[in-house]
């Protein structure tokens, strides 16, 4: 078993969450651009909290990935629906 302590990121430590900042708002618009490219031309969807840029409950992160299997990776292998990476994720 182990506690895990929040904190702001330091020196050289990566931060985990999004900040809201202007910085972090032009980032993220940046991000969801590339985000949408890549599910458009290489089949690659992004989830999980980086993949959302939001911080998520681990409970939140596994009904995400299931949900995004239901409503995104069934019907693209069952029906060849297109893969959209989803406004916000």
């Amino acid at each position: 078993i182990m506690k895990e302590y929040s904190r702001f990121a330091e020196g050289d430590d990566e931060p985990y969450y999004p900040i809201n900042t202007p910085d972090d708002r032009d980032m993220l618009a940046k991000y969801r651009e590339r985000a949408a490219a890549e599910a458009r031309d290489n089949k690659v969807l992004f989830g999980g909290r980086l993949g959302t840029y939001q911080y998520l409950d681990m409970h939140m992160a596994i009904a995400s990935a299931l949900t995004m299997v239901d409503n995104k990776l069934v019907p693209y292998f069952t029906e060849g629906a297109a893969l959209e990476q989803e406004r916000g994720h």
